[in-house]
């Protein structure tokens, strides 16, 4: 009798275990589309004429067409904004990189005179969201540097506003343990060296994970450039340009397809850095929550 009643609460254990991944499945799944269903029509909507996609309502283009592609570097001058992109984002990406990783080692292996204040006033920018507040602010800083109308006024612009990295890598930092420090003190490092050295090859996962985070941010961008680039075209990233493809229907229409194309290619790149390196952005990601 007692072997018959573990049998069926075994069973019922198993069922129900069944059914709440059951609903969790078909959740995620409903998710998943809701989400990709957008991108995907985006995609097969670069193949097709803007006259299809405006008439015919099919998912499926009746006829493939790269004609899309080809006006959006022929037209479009992508090569140019791409190349404008890449500079912005790779800039961005490595001297956000240094400003959290730099900072958050001071913070955990120093002690200095203002550093309660400046960890405030850190977490004051995570936590009060000033949106636009800030923006004239930071346009006065850059033309006060006579960067307006710059690429790199507009990695100056983009770098701030990382300050939960700086937290994240100072517990990280702190998680080493101050005997490596003091090893490396022995054999005559610096603190220049034990941050470059030792601190920074123990936490590639974690810049890894940042890496992407600060490129995408940086290559997504798009109302600061928009604003710093105004007069002059030349300079815009790849986010900002797109957004002229829409007046080349001609007559007043939007050309869609002309659109899709160019949101597409502009995907691309952040694609191929998630790819490569998707498996320490994973781990990264792990290991900074366990840490922090």
């Amino acid at each position: 009798m007692k072997i018959k009643e573990d049998t069926s609460m075994k069973f019922n254990a198993q069922k129900s275990k069944y059914l709440q991944n059951t609903i969790a499945y078909i959740i995620l799944g409903v998710i998943s589309v809701t989400v990709l269903l957008p991108v995907l029509y985006a995609v097969l909507g670069s193949f097709k004429s803007t006259r299809e996609i405006l008439t015919e309502g099919g998912l499926l283009p009746k006829i493939f067409t790269f004609e899309n592609y080809i006006d959006a570097f022929k037209k479009g001058h992508f090569e140019k904004y791409t190349l404008n992109s890449i500079i912005i984002a790779v800039s961005d990406t490595f001297i956000g990189l240094f400003n959290i990783t730099a900072v958050g080692f001071c913070f955990a292996r120093s002690n200095f005179f203002g550093k309660k204040l400046l960890k405030t006033m850190i977490l004051l920018t995570m936590f009060i969201a000033l949106g636009p507040m800030t923006l004239y602010p930071v346009i006065t800083v850059i033309r006060g540097m006579g960067l307006q109308n710059s690429i790199w006024g507009i990695v100056i612009g983009l770098v701030t506003g990382m300050g939960s990295g700086v937290f994240i890598f100072e517990a990280f930092f702190k998680s080493q343990g101050g005997e490596i420090d003091e090893a490396a003190v022995i054999d005559g490092c610096n603190f220049f060296q034990r941050y470059f050295f030792i601190a920074l090859p123990l936490c590639k996962p974690l810049i890894a994970t940042y890496s992407v985070l600060i490129f995408s941010s940086a290559w997504n961008s798009f109302f600061l450039p928009y604003i710093l680039t105004f007069n002059r075209i030349q300079n815009q990233p790849l986010s900002v340009a797109i957004v002229s493809l829409m007046d080349m229907g001609g007559e007043g229409s939007t050309a869609w397809g002309l659109l899709f194309a160019g949101a597409c290619l502009a995907i691309i790149p952040v694609l191929l850095v998630y790819s490569f390196t998707s498996r320490w952005f994973i781990k990264g990601i792990t290991e900074g929550a366990v840490k922090f």
